[in-house]
C-alpha cells in the first residue's frame, strides 16, 4: 500500500500499525484506490458537501467524490464527521461500494452492517485476518489489508436487473452502469504478482531482480525493477508490481515491471562462520531424508574464500522442492577515506560508488576495521565491534576463547585470529605470566577476529640504573630494582626484576614492563624489539630519524609512520638514576628550539627512537610520541657563499674555516666550520648550500641547493598593516628573517622595508636585483635573501638517491630526470654492473654548443664530483663516465647536477 502510495506512514520511518483513521482519511484512500493518487489528489470541492466539511477542507474533494460515486454516507443526511473513528464495518462497506457492490442498495437500512459482512466474507475480503470486522476501531493495519484484498483479489462488479444479483462480467450497451473489469489493482495500477526464484538482482550487479522457476536462470519469469539486495539470491517470492505495459497474463512471455512490494517466502536456516564438516553435516541431515533434493551449493561473494555464512533455504512455498545450500564470503579490512566530491568511499584499497553500497556506513569511521562483501561490484560493508577481558582458557581444538568472567568466543572465519594464538597459548604456558588481558574485535555475529593485547602493552627504556632489594641475599636469589623511562607516559619507574634478568640486561634498550601481564612481584620483562622485529604492539623502533620541520614520515624495517609536525610530542629522556627525566616538547619547533647549536638550526636527529602510534583516519600508523634517549644531535639548514671559496683556512687538524658565510638568514658568520672529511674539492662555487652540524659543530654534508625565487612583484601581497604578508601561495612568517646581502647597498634589513622595497622597486631592478626564500616546517616563509643578480648565475636541481643490488650476470638501469641546463634536459643516471665495477653515466638527451657541466655524486657515502666536460658541436648526447670499484651492492646518489661559469641550470619539483 505504502510502495502504490495510496498510505503514507505517520512519520518517515512508522506507520503505526495499531493506530486508527478517520473517516476523511478514509475517503482519501478509497480515492486513490478508485482513482490513482494524481487524479485523485485533482480533486476539487466548489460547494460543502456537508455542513462539518467546509469546501476548502483538505479532504472535502476526496469526500465529494466518494458520495458522487455511492461509496460513502454521511452520518446523516447533513453531516459526515470527517475526524470521526472509522470502524471495520465502515471501511468494509466502503471497499465493496468501491468494486461495484450497493448498487442495490443492500448496505443501507438496518441490515447494512449484516449484509456488509456476508459479502466481505464471501469476496475473501477478510482474508488474513481471522476476527474480521465489526463496529468497533479499526486498527490501521487491518485497514491496509482488507484495502490490499481488494485492490489484488477482490473483482470489480456489476448489478445485473435481469438476473437480480452481481456479475464480474459486463458489456457497455447492456448494463445501465459502467464498471471495471478485473481488480481495481490491475484496472487502476496496472498492479500484477509473480512468484518465483530470485537467481540475479541489483544487488548482485544485475539490472533488474531476475525471476525464474528454477536455481539456474533457465526459466525466467520475471525482470521486475525490485533494487533486491544479494542477501535475496535464491530465495522464493512473490513479487507485487506495477507492469511496465499494461497487458495481463502475456502468455509465454517475462514479466516486466517496477515492484511496489516483495514478499519473501523462503524459510532459511543460517550458520554463522561454520566450518566446513557443519555445513557437510547439514546437508547430510536433510538431503539424506529425501532423494529428491539437489544442493545447488550456490556462491555469493567475489574474490573472497572465507566462507562467513551458510544459509539452507527452503523453498517448498513457490512449489520449489530442492533446498538452495548458499554460501556467503567475506573479507575484512579497514574503511578508507571517503569522497564527497567524487560520492565514493575507498574499500579495501578500491574505490566505490556510493550508490554501490548497500548498507549504511554513515556511522563508521575512517580507518575502522569492517567486514565486506563484494558480490559484483556490489558492496556489503558492516562495522565490528571489540570487547576485553583476561584470558581463562584456550581450546586448541576448537579456537574458543573462554575468559575469566565465563564469556565464551568463538574464533571468526573472517580475520587472522590464529596468528596471535600461538602467542596466547606462549603466555600461558609461562608460569610467572597469569590471565593476560586482551582486546578481541568481533565479527557481526560475536566471534573474536583479532586478538591483541597492544593497548597493555608498556614499552620502557632501561637506563641501567638499578637498586639490590636485600643486600644479605645470595646472588642468584637478589631481587633488583631496575630503572625504566615509560614511553608513552615519560613516568621514570622502578620495576622489580630478577637477577638473571639484570646480569643480561642491555642499557638502553627497550623492554615491555606491563603490569597487566604478570603475576609475580618479581619478573623479567621482555625485549620489545629485535633484530628484523621492530614493531612491538603500538610501537615502533627506528635505529635514526632526522627531523627537518617538513619530513612527515620515516620507514622502519618496511613500518611506515606518518606524523604532524606542529602536535605530534617529542619525549627525550636524560640521566640516569637520581638524575634520570624525560622532557617533552610538542611540535619540531620546540625540540629545535632546546637543542639550538652554534648556528640557527633547521634539522635534528634522533637515534634509537621509539614511536607511539595508532591508526589514523586515513588507515596510515600515526604518531602521538616520538621518544628518544640516545640524542645524537645533528642540527643543521641553508648556507650562503656569496663568493667562490678558493683558499680554506685550516684552522685545526680536523676542520676548514670559512670568514664570510650566512647561516640561515643570519648575519654574516666569520668562522663558519667545514669538516675536513667532507671537503671533496679545495674550492666551493659561490651560492646556497645545505649543510648538517655533526657534534663537534663542524659543517657535514655540504649539498648544493635551489631555493625558491621572486620573479615579480606581482606575486607578492602584503596588506596596510603588514598582517598579512604571502608570496605566491606561501604565507610569510610572523619572525621571517630579511637578509640584504648586496655589494655595498644592503640596506633592506626588516620586514618593513621589504614590502616598500619590493612594492615600489624590485620590478624597476629585477636586471640588477634577485630574491630567493626559504620555508619552515609550516611551509611558511621564514628567510628572505636579497642579493645581487649576478652573484648567483646557477641553480641546482632536486638531489636523487638510489640504492642498487647486483649480480655479477645483470644490467640494472636506474633513470631519473634532474631538471634542465640552458633550456636541456639533463635525464639519465645509470649503473651497470660488470664483474667488480659499477659505472656511473649522466648525459643530456640533446647536444647543444656550451660551456662545461658538472655533476656531484656519492657512491656508499662518499662525495666525488665527476670530471667537467664540454659539450660537441653536432646532436649526439654526450656521456661521461667514472668507474668506481665496489662489490656486493652500493648506493649511489646523485646530489646536484649544476652549470658553472655563467651557466644557467633550470630544478625540477
Amino acid at each position: 500500500m505504502t510502495g502504490l502510495e495510496i498510505v503514507d506512514g505517520m512519520t518517515e520511518t512508522t506507520i503505526d500499525p495499531t493506530a486508527t483513521y478517520t473517516r476523511e482519511q478514509a475517503a482519501k484512500i478509497i480515492a486513490y484506490m478508485v482513482l490513482g493518487k494524481s487524479a485523485a489528489d485533482s480533486l476539487t470541492c466548489t460547494v460543502a458537501p456537508f455542513d462539518d466539511v467546509a469546501a476548502d477542507r483538505w479532504s472535502a474533494g476526496y469526500i465529494s467524490f466518494c458520495v458522487e460515486q455511492g461509496i460513502i454516507d454521511g452520518m446523516t443526511e447533513s453531516t459526515f464527521e470527517p475526524t470521526g473513528t472509522l470502524t471495520g464495518f465502515q471501511w468494509a462497506k466502503m471497499l465493496l461500494s468501491a468494486v461495484g457492490f450497493n448498487a442495490n442498495g443492500e448496505f443501507t437500512g438496518d441490515s447494512w452492517s449484516l449484509n456488509t459482512a456476508r459479502v466481505a466474507h464471501s469476496v475473501g475480503l477478510f482474508t488474513g485476518d481471522a476476527a474480521g470486522a465489526d463496529h468497533v476501531a479499526l486498527q490501521r493495519q487491518q485497514a491496509m489489508l482488507y484495502a490490499f484484498n481488494t485492490l489484488t483479489s477482490v473483482g470489480c462488479v456489476v448489478y445485473s436487473e435481469a438476473l437480480g444479483d452481481y456479475i464480474y462480467s459486463y458489456n457497455n450497451e447492456l448494463w445501465d452502469r459502467y464498471t471495471y473489469e478485473g481488480t481495481l489493482g490491475w484496472n487502476v495500477y496496472k498492479l500484477a504478482s509473480v512468484e518465483g526464484i530470485i537467481t540475479a538482482n541489483e544487488g548482485s550487479g544485475a539490472k533488474t531482480t531476475e525471476i525464474n522457476d528454477d536455481y539456474y536462470g533457465e526459466g525466467k519469469i520475471g525482470q521486475i525493477s525490485a533494487d533486491t539486495d544479494a542477501y535475496m539470491l535464491y530465495h522464493g517470492v512473490r513479487v507485487w508490481y506495477v507492469d511496465s505495459d499494461g497487458k495481463l497474463d502475456k502468455e509465454n512471455e517475462t514479466a516486466k515491471g517496477t515492484a511496489v512490494y516483495v514478499n519473501d517466502l523462503a524459510e532459511v536456516e543460517t550458520l554463522t562462520c561454520p566450518s566446513e564438516d557443519a555445513v557437510t553435516k547439514l546437508n547430510k541431515t536433510v538431503w539424506n531424508s529425501d532423494k529428491d533434493n539437489i544442493d545447488t551449493k550456490l556462491t555469493v561473494g567475489r574474490d573472497a574464500d572465507k566462507l562467513y555464512e551458510y544459509a539452507l533455504i527452503d523453498n517448498s512455498a513457490v512449489n520449489v522442492k530442492t533446498y538452495a545450500g548458499v554460501s556467503y564470503r567475506f573479507n575484512d579490512t579497514t574503511l578508507g577515506p571517503r569522497s564527497e566530491k567524487n560520492d565514493s568511499v575507498v574499500i579495501a584499497g578500491n574505490t566505490v560508488k556510493n550508490d554501490d553500497v548497500w548498507t549504511d556506513i554513515s556511522e563508521i569511521d575512517k580507518g575502522d576495521r569492517v567486514v565486506y562483501m563484494n558480490v559484483n561490484g556490489e558492496h556489503y560493508v558492516y562495522a565490528t565491534t571489540a570487547t576485553s577481558g583476561s584470558v581463562e582458557k584456550y581450546n586448541k581444538d576448537t579456537g574458543v576463547i573462554t575468559l575469566t568472567d565465563g564469556t565464551e568466543l568463538a574464533p571468526s572465519n573472517v580475520g587472522s585470529y590464529s596468528a596471535k594464538v600461538a602467542e596466547l597459548v606462549y603466555i600461558l604456558g609461562i608460569s610467572d605470566h597469569v590471565n593476560p588481558k586482551y582486546t578481541f574485535v568481533l565479527d557481526t555475529h560475536g566471534h573474536y577476529m583479532y586478538l591483541s593485547n597492544s593497548e597493555y602493552k608498556t614499552v620502557a627504556y632501561y637506563t641501567g640504573a638499578y637498586k639490590i632489594e636485600d643486600p644479605s641475599a645470595y646472588n642468584v636469589d637478589i631481587a633488583y630494582m631496575a630503572q625504566f623511562v615509560d614511553v608513552a607516559t615519560g613516568d621514570v619507574k622502578d620495576v622489580p626484576v630478577t637477577w638473571g634478568w639484570w646480569s643480561a640486561a642491555t642499557v638502553g634498550q627497550y623492554y615491555d614492563i606491563t603490569d597487566m601481564l604478570v603475576g609475580d612481584e618479581v619478573y623479567t620483562p621482555w625485549a620489545a624489539f629485535s633484530a628484523g622485529d621492530y614493531v612491538y604492539g603500538d610501537y615502533v623502533y627506528f635505529e635514526s630519524v632526522t627531523f627537518d620541520g617538513t619530513t612527515w614520515k620515516a620507514t622502519s624495517d618496511g613500518t611506515t609512520v606518518v606524523w604532524d609536525n606542529d602536535d605530534v610530542t617529542f619525549r627525550i629522556a636524560t640521566g640516569a638514576g637520581k638524575s634520570a627525566d624525560s622532557n617533552d616538547y610538542v611540535g619540531f619547533d620546540l625540540l629545535l628550539d632546546a637543542y639550538d647549536a652554534d648556528y640557527p638550526a633547521s634539522t635534528i636527529t634522533l637515534k634509537d627512537v621509539v614511536m607511539l602510534t595508532s591508526t589514523s583516519g586515513l588507515n596510515n600508523l600515526a604518531a602521538s610520541v616520538i621518544f628518544s634517549h640516545n640524542v645524537d644531535v645533528i642540527t643543521g639548514g641553508y648556507v650562503f657563499f656569496p663568493e667562490d671559496v678558493e683558499d680554506w683556512v685550516a684552522a685545526a687538524d680536523d676542520y676548514f674555516e670559512f670568514d664570510s658565510a650566512y647561516v640561515n638568514g643570519s648575519d654574516e658568520v666569520s668562522n663558519f666550520k667545514v669538516a675536513k672529511e667532507n671537503v671533496n674539492k679545495m674550492y666551493v662555487d659561490a651560492g646556497f648550500y645545505t649543510f648538517e652540524l655533526d657534534e663537534h659543530g663542524y659543517a657535514v654534508n655540504l649539498v648544493p641547493t635551489g631555493l625558491y625565487w621572486l620573479t615579480s612583484n606581482d606575486d607578492f601581497y602584503a596588506d596596510i598593516d603588514l598582517s598579512d604578508i604571502h608570496i605566491g601561495d606561501r604565507d610569510v612568517a610572523e619572525d621571517v628573517v630579511v637578509v640584504d646581502i648586496r655589494n655595498d647597498k644592503g640596506d633592506v634589513d626588516t620586514i618593513e622595508e621589504f614590502v616598500d622595497f619590493v612594492n615600489n622597486n624590485f620590478n624597476d631592478m629585477a636586471a640588477e636585483v634577485k630574491i630567493a626564500y626559504t620555508l619552515n616546517g609550516s611551509g611558511d616563509v621564514n628567510v628572505i635573501y636579497v642579493l645581487d643578480n649576478t652573484d648567483v648565475d646557477w641553480e641546482v636541481t632536486v638531489a636523487a638517491t638510489k640504492t642498487i643490488e647486483y649480480s655479477a650476470d645483470n644490467k640494472i638501469e636506474y633513470t631519473t630526470n634532474f631538471g634542465t641546463i640552458n633550456g636541456t634536459a639533463v635525464q639519465s643516471v645509470m649503473a651497470n654492473k660488470y664483474s667488480d665495477e659499477v659505472t656511473l653515466y649522466v648525459s643530456r638527451s640533446t647536444a647543444y654548443a656550451g660551456p662545461i657541466v658538472a655533476v656531484d655524486y656519492q657512491i656508499d657515502g662518499t662525495g666525488a664530483t665527476l670530471t667537467a666536460y664540454s659539450a660537441p658541436v653536432d646532436d649526439e648526447s654526450t656521456t661521461v663516465a667514472v668507474t668506481i670499484p665496489v662489490s656486493g651492492s652500493c648506493e649511489i646518489v646523485v646530489t646536484g647536477v649544476r652549470g658553472v661559469e655563467g651557466t644557467t641550470a633550470t630544478p625540477i619539483e
